[in-house]
């Protein structure tokens, strides 16, 4: 009878095919080993622990760091491109991201909104949205957990976790490195290297920078030229000693500007002939104007965003009789400024400026341990955020502001026991208690505007250029949360080749604050600007994995009960020409869901990979929205690749790969107004990579969005008397460009 395995995972096509699209230049699995053998090669840490990827009992999507560079992962939120049932979208540029993943996320668009999908990077938990759409650069793996998390991590989160794992440097492996540079349209020209060297016997280093810049993938009819600009820089400086075998310690420096566009909208006027019910770019107009209906030209003013991060961590692991002791302290600073043209029509009606900074600590302390049949781990982590911000609305006459201050801190006491029952069962207990703390002080501003298109970055309340005609001052203190959550799971091998899961998770989120709350009064301001409840999932989920000589066959059905869900929502201000946005807990969601796998080595050169995602995600409780998709979750999604590899006579190798995703119809808001909708589309991808006999060098080609479909991915409505106009960004263009990678001394 064959050892049991630990436990089962269910993961995706995405990550199956990553798999399957190992670069040509590394060595390569012989096919007599099997197609499943291939898979097995990721190593995750989804469990604290080494672990293959497939042992794994949770729903977790993996990728190594060559297989990212091999799909074109450029930032962190490309990732949700790969992973079914998970967008990663944003109202502005690369920061404030509003990721859904399984139908769970917020259309919460403020730099102080809290996502319910955690971001780590390097077991460093990373909590202000503005820092979460990072360059992503010298990764070793990412692995995307599903479903509720907090018994095994620092930070606790309803919906999943995305972890980030840069290759850190080996004491005792010498100098190597890497090179890899990217050309392609739209002026683009992207950069990476890293160098990894010892200092001394016990300490070695590991340098990583990257720089990622083009001219826009817009064409601009309001100035001229382009829109949509890239133009990043980030490096890392990691040091590893090893005084002895028992004791490593890790310092990480770490420093990130982001200087892109704001990503454009289009304008989607709302004034439209009889006979016209839905509003579209060809027959209707907006009050000031009517926009082209190309998706790729826009009227979009002057904007711009600035983000720059930097911060580090010290973490120290100690290895004693047979138990591990961590501990990780982490320090970090963001800061945004941002310059948003809301209106995306030629002619000026409101600018919106941000400008907002944060600076965290983090500190966690995890023991583990175990014997043949078990493991375990427990853990304490504390995080502290002070966070100050500020958004100015410029509209043609007048404007509004707000400043607020919003301190928080979170202490999570978790643990978690995974053991045996019998040579092919096994359980998984785990338990967390979070308490958390949030001090909120607002003020609320009606002052003089018209600042147009000069940029605004400062401090409202001290701005010469600003005269503040009334203000409300609001504090609200003291505003306190208690949970305890957890998770129990239970696996099964029915046969030698057919494993079975299943497990209930309950995960939480404390309350959160509206960050664009403009108010009159104090009273208003109170109720606009108060902090929400917390969140409550409620996650079921049952699995089936099987393996045969060249065929893998994964499936896993579950069943979210989502309370208590905090919305972004407009409500009316008596006064006030327009609504204004509040947040509060307005909706509630059933969601079930199934995702399906299949990966066949169809023979020795030929792999063909298909996935299926299916998830009805619907309001079964939001006041007028009962019966609503839930916005920015596609209710069917399927995924089919092809890798062929092609031996050359020169003894170098060819592999060609292509890759189709099907994605279903996706509403963009929550009242889901049918202009504010994409219905399904189709995007076609191809490379093709050739590898020279010696392997240290690889040259590739590739296009992205083929056949160059226009669709839109998310909008929102710009509700103002005399504009009243639909808002919504378009995708990307069709890209095409080209790669060269140089390793060196064996470059990982």
């Amino acid at each position: 009878m064959p050892l049991r395995r630990p436990g089962f995972s269910i993961y995706s096509t995405a990550a199956a095919f990553a798999i399957a699209a190992t670069p040509l230049g590394l060595p390569e699995i012989a096919y007599a080993q099997g197609t499943s053998a291939l898979l097995e090669e990721i190593t995750v840490t989804a469990r604290r622990k080494d672990e293959a990827l497939q042992d794994v009992p949770l729903a977790v999507t993996a990728f190594d760091g060559d297989q990212l560079t091999a799909l074109g992962v450029k930032e962190s939120g490309d990732i949700a491109a790969l992973t079914p049932n998970f967008t990663w979208r944003t109202e502005f540029g690369r920061a404030t991201p509003q990721p859904f993943l399984r139908g769970v996320g917020t259309n919460g668009f403020m730099p102080n909104n809290q996502n319910p999908i955690a971001v780590y990077a390097d077991d460093v938990f990373i909590g202000p949205n503005i820092a979460q759409g990072f360059a992503s650069f010298d990764i070793e793996r990412v692995e995307v957990l599903k479903g509720p998390q907090g018994t095994l991590y620092g930070r606790n989160a309803t919906a999943g976790l995305i972890s980030f794992v840069s290759r850190k440097p080996e004491v005792g492996g010498g100098t190597e490195g890497f090179v890899r540079l990217e050309v392609g349209d739209f002026g683009t020209f992207n950069s990476e290297a890293a160098l990894e060297f010892d200092l001394g016997d016990s300490a070695a280093a590991r340098v990583a920078v990257t720089s990622n810049e083009n001219d826009g993938f817009y064409d601009n009819l309001n100035l001229g030229g382009e829109s949509g600009r890239i133009d990043d820089v980030a490096a890392r400086v990691q040091l590893l000693f090893q005084p002895d075998e028992d004791l490593d310690i890790l310092v990480n420096a770490h420093f990130a500007d982001a200087s892109p566009d704001v990503a454009p909208f289009k304008a989607i006027g709302t004034i439209c002939p009889p006979g016209v019910t839905v509003p579209n770019l060809d027959d209707c107009t907006a009050g000031a104007g009517k926009d082209s209906p190309d998706l790729f030209e826009v009227f979009s003013g002057p904007t711009i965003e600035e983000v720059e991060t930097a911060g580090g961590f010290f973490r120290l692991a100690y290895r004693f009789s047979d138990y591990e002791f961590t501990s990780i302290t982490a320090f970090e600073n963001s800061e945004l400024r941002r310059m948003d043209d809301v209106d995306d029509l030629a002619a000026f009606q409101e600018y919106d400026h941000f400008a907002d900074e944060f600076d965290t600590f983090s500190q966690e302390f995890r023991l583990s341990g175990g014997g043949d049949n078990s493991s375990w781990q427990v853990g304490a982590f504390y995080y502290r955020e002070d966070y100050a911000g500020e958004i100015f609305a410029d509209f043609v006459a007048g404007a509004v502001a707000n400043h607020k201050e919003i301190e928080t801190k979170s202490l999570g006491l978790y643990g978690q026991v995974d053991f045996d029952i019998t040579d092919r069962s096994g359980m998984t207990f785990g338990l967390r208690y979070t308490n958390e703390e949030k001090d909120v002080d607002y003020s609320a501003f009606f002052t003089t505007g018209n600042l147009d298109a000069n940029y605004y970055g400062g401090d409202v309340r001290n701005n010469p250029d600003i005269t503040i005609l009334s203000r409300v001052d609001n504090v609200l203190t003291g505003r306190d949360f208690e949970n305890v959550s957890g998770r129990l799971s239970y696996d099964f091998q029915a046969t030698d080749a057919t494993l079975l899961y299943i497990s209930y998770a309950r995960g939480f989120k404390a309350g959160d604050v509206n960050g664009v709350a403009l108010s009159f009064t104090p009273e208003e301001l109170a109720v606009q600007a108060s902090v929400t409840e917390p969140e409550i999932l409620d996650a079921i989920e049952l699995g089936l994995k099987s393996d045969f000589e060249n065929l893998r066959f994964n499936a896993a059905i579950f069943y979210y009960d989502y309370q208590d869900v905090a919305q972004s929502i407009l409500q009316p201000v008596p006064g006030f020409p327009v609504p204004v946005t509040s947040f509060q807990n307005a909706a509630s969601s059933k969601i079930p869901g199934a995702e399906i796998d299949v990966v066949w080595g169809a023979s020795e050169d030929l792999t063909l990979i298909a996935n299926l995602g299916y998830v009805d995600a619907e309001y079964d409780e939001y006041p007028g929205f009962e019966g609503n998709r839930v916005p920015l979750t596609s209710d069917f999604e399927a995924n089919l690749m092809g890798i062929y590899d092609i031996e050359l006579s020169g003894g170098g190798s060819l592999r060609l790969q292509a890759d189709v995703q099907r994605i279903g119809e996706i509403f963009f808001q929550p009242s889901n107004e049918p202009a504010l909708s994409e219905d399904p589309q189709t995007v076609w991808n191809a490379a093709a990579t050739y590898t020279p006999a010696r392997g240290n060098w690889d040259l590739r080609l590739f296009a992205k969005n083929l056949t160059d479909e226009q669709y839109f991915i998310s909008g929102f409505n710009f509700d103002v008397p005399g504009i009243d106009s639909l808002h919504a960004k378009p995708n990307l263009p069709r890209y095409v460009g080209a790669s060269f990678q140089y390793r060196f001394g064996g470059g990982r």
